[in-house]
C-alpha cells in the first residue's frame, strides 16, 4: 500500500512538471497573428491562465506557430474564452523551447484562475519566412513542393490545396502559370517532415509563406499526401543552374522552347544587375574565383545590350548570336540580397549578449549564412576570434545559449572546414561545400570569444618604441646643452678666493702658466646724460683724489695661453 502511493505521488509529482505534447493556436484575433492562445488537449481547445505569463514564454509561443518575436507578449482582457476549459497554469519557459508543450506547467487543467486572466498576445508576422523549391522532378518546373524551416526542407500536405496556392508558388519560383496544380503520388518523400498543412492562398501573395496555414509541422497527413505540381516556363524566364546556392550559377534564358546559355564575350555588368533584378536580389556581387559551375550542354542563342534600368532581361536589346567559335565560356552570375557590399568570407557572431559571442555567420557566394561543419575544429575557433580581434576562449558554444531569432531562416553554409591555426582570418582556411551533410538549426557552429586587453598591439609597440626614442634624444640633447652652458662655472670653482674675490688658482701646463678666467663684469649706473651735466656741473664733477685705473682685460673660454716672457704685472 506504501509503496502504490509513493508511485503514485511520483507520477503527480512528474505530471505536474511535464505532459504530453500538445498543439496551440491563437484564437478569435483581427490578424493570424494576434489573439487568444489555446492549447488542444483531450479533444478539446482550451485557455491559459496568465499566471507567471512572460516574454519568454512568449517567445515559445511565437516561434512554434512559425512567426516573428512577440509585438506584445501579453494583452489583458480582450480575447477572454467564456465557454473553454482552462488548460494550463503557471507555465514557466526559458526562452529556448521548440514548443510550449516543453516548458514548465502545472498539471493540465489545474488551475486557480478566471476566463478575465486568458492569455492572448501579438505576434510579428513578417521576420517567419521560409524559401521553397521543386524537387525531383524530370524539368526545372515539376516536382515535390518543398519548404526550409529549421535548417531542413520538408514537405507539403495537400489539404485545401488548390490554383491559388499553385499560382503562387509559381510566381515565386519565377516560373509561367501552373500547367498541373496538383500530382498526386508521385514525386512522394518518405524521409522529411512534414512542414506545412491547410495552407490557403488568396492567389494575389508574392510569396507561399504569406498565404495562411496550419502552424508549422502541425499536420494529419502522410507523404502520400505530399504536394507536387508543375509550373509552364516563358519566354520572359531566366535562371541560374548548376550553383551551390541559387543565387550562384550559369545564367540560362529560355528560348524558342528550350533553355540557351549566354556567352560572357559581350556580356557586361548592366545585364548582370537586370539578371539579378528579374530573379528578385538586390544587385550582382562579386564573382568568386574557383568556384566551379561547369559550361552546361545547352546552345548559345542570343546576346543582350542592357542599360541597367530594365525590370527583365526580355526588355533589353537583343540579337542572335551567330559565332559560337568565338565563344569559350558561358555567363556565370552570382547575385547578392545584400544592400552593403561586403568582402567573401566576413564573418560575424549573431544572437549573443555580448560582442564578441554568439551564432557564426560567414558571407559567402554572396549569402550570410551560418556555418554547419563536420570538421569544424580547435583551429578554426581560434582564426575566426582572431579575424573579430579577439581570442578563443576554448569553448564551442549551444547554439541555443543566444538568441536564435536573430539568425532568421537564413541559408546554411554547410562546409569543410580545414585551418591550422596560424591564418589570420577564416577565408584564408580551406572551404569547401559539403553536399553529404545533413544539417539542423543545433549543428550550426556557435563561439565565445574574449577580447585581450591584456596586451599591446603590434602598432602601440612600434609607437611606444619610437616615442621613447625621440623623448630620449630630447633629454639627451637638453641635458648635453645645459651641461655646456654650466661647464665654465663649475670649472672655475675654487676653494682659495683673493681679497677681490677673482680665483687665482694657476694651471701649469710644463713650464707655461696659464692665467685664470677673468670674472663676468658687475651691472654699473649708466652714465648721465649730456643735458644733466650741463645743467648741474657741480654735482657731476670727477674728484681730483680718484687717480682713474683702466678695468681688467676679459679672456674668453678656453684660455689661450700667455707668450713667455709676460708676467701678470706685465700683462
Amino acid at each position: 500500500m506504501m509503496f502504490a502511493l509513493e508511485v503514485t505521488i511520483l507520477w503527480t509529482l512528474i505530471a505536474s512538471v511535464y505532459s504530453a505534447g500538445f498543439d496551440i493556436r491563437l484564437s478569435d484575433g483581427d490578424t493570424r497573428f494576434k489573439g487568444r492562445l489555446e492549447v488542444y488537449y483531450a479533444g478539446q481547445w482550451g485557455t491559459v491562465c496568465d499566471d507567471n505569463w512572460d516574454q519568454a514564454n512568449a517567445n515559445v509561443v511565437c516561434r512554434e506557430l512559425g512567426f516573428g518575436p512577440p509585438l506584445e507578449p501579453l494583452i489583458n482582457n480582450v480575447y477572454n474564452g467564456y465557454n473553454q476549459p482552462i488548460w494550463l497554469d503557471e507555465v514557466e519557459c526559458t526562452g529556448t523551447e521548440s514548443r510550449l508543450s516543453a516548458c514548465q506547467h502545472a498539471t493540465i487543467s489545474n488551475n486557480d484562475c478566471g476566463h478575465f486572466e486568458d492569455v492572448a498576445l501579438e505576434c510579428s508576422g513578417l521576420s517567419f519566412d521560409f524559401d521553397i523549391r521543386l524537387s525531383y522532378g524530370d524539368t526545372r518546373f515539376k516536382g515535390r513542393l518543398e519548404v526550409y524551416y529549421a535548417g531542413q526542407w520538408g514537405t507539403v500536405c495537400d489539404d485545401n490545396w488548390d490554383q491559388a496556392n499553385a499560382n503562387v508558388v509559381c510566381r515565386e519560383l519565377g516560373f509561367g502559370p501552373p500547367l498541373e496544380p496538383l500530382i498526386n503520388n508521385v514525386y512522394n518523400a518518405y524521409n522529411q517532415p512534414i512542414w506545412l498543412d491547410e495552407v490557403e492562398c488568396t492567389g494575389t501573395e508574392s510569396r507561399l509563406s504569406a498565404c495562411q496555414h496550419a502552424t508549422i509541422s502541425n499536420h494529419d497527413c502522410g507523404h502520400l499526401e505530399d504536394v507536387a505540381l508543375e509550373c509552364s516556363a516563358t519566354d520572359s524566364s531566366v535562371r541560374l543552374v548548376d550553383g551551390y546556392y541559387k543565387n550562384v550559377g550559369r545564367l540560362e534564358v529560355y528560348y524558342n522552347k528550350n533553355w540557351t546559355r549566354v556567352c560572357d564575350a559581350r556580356w557586361t555588368e548592366a545585364n548582370s544587375q537586370v539578371v539579378c533584378k528579374q530573379l528578385g536580389y538586390k544587385r550582382p556581387e562579386v564573382w568568386v574565383a574557383g568556384y566551379y559551375i561547369g559550361d552546361g550542354s545547352a546552345p548559345y542563342e542570343l546576346n543582350f545590350y542592357c542599360s541597367g534600368g530594365e525590370s527583365v532581361l526580355w526588355d533589353c536589346r537583343t540579337s542572335d548570336y551567330n559565332n559560337f567559335y568565338n565563344c569559350y565560356s558561358p555567363v556565370d552570375i552570382q547575385c547578392t540580397s545584400e544592400d552593403e557590399y561586403y568582402s567573401e568570407g566576413d564573418v560575424r557572431l549573431v544572437g549573443g549578449y555580448y560582442e564578441y559571442e554568439g551564432i557564426v555567420e560567414v558571407y559567402l557566394y554572396g549569402t550570410w549564412g551560418t556555418i554547419c561543419s563536420a570538421n569544424w575544429g580547435e583551429a578554426a575557433s581560434i582564426v575566426l576570434c582572431r579575424e573579430l580581434g579577439a581570442e578563443y576562449n576554448g569553448e564551442v558554444s549551444s547554439v541555443y545559449k543566444f538568441d536564435t531569432t536573430q539568425i532568421g531562416f537564413i541559408p546554411v553554409h554547410i562546409l569543410n572546414v580545414f585551418c591550422s591555426g596560424d591564418e589570420n582570418s577564416l577565408s584564408d582556411c580551406d572551404l569547401y561545400p559539403n553536399d553529404y551533410i545533413t544539417c539542423t538549426t543545433s549543428d550550426n557552429i556557435a563561439l565565445s570569444c574574449r577580447k585581450d586587453d591584456s596586451g599591446l598591439s603590434g602598432g602601440a609597440v612600434v609607437g611606444i618604441v619610437i616615442g621613447s626614442f625621440v623623448g630620449f634624444c630630447c633629454l639627451y640633447t637638453c641635458f648635453c646643452r645645459k651641461k655646456k652652458t654650466n661647464e665654465p662655472e663649475t670649472n672655475n670653482s675654487t676653494n682659495n678666493p683673493s681679497e677681490t674675490g677673482i680665483p687665482i688658482e694657476l694651471q701649469t701646463n710644463g713650464n707655461q702658466d696659464v692665467m685664470p678666467l677673468a670674472p663676468q663684469p658687475e651691472l654699473v649706473d649708466l652714465p648721465p646724460a649730456y643735458d644733466s651735466v650741463m645743467q648741474e656741473p657741480d654735482r657731476y664733477k670727477t674728484p681730483i683724489d680718484i687717480e682713474e685705473t683702466p678695468p681688467p682685460a676679459y679672456m674668453g673660454y678656453p684660455n689661450p695661453p700667455l707668450n713667455p716672457g709676460f708676467d701678470n704685472q706685465g700683462w
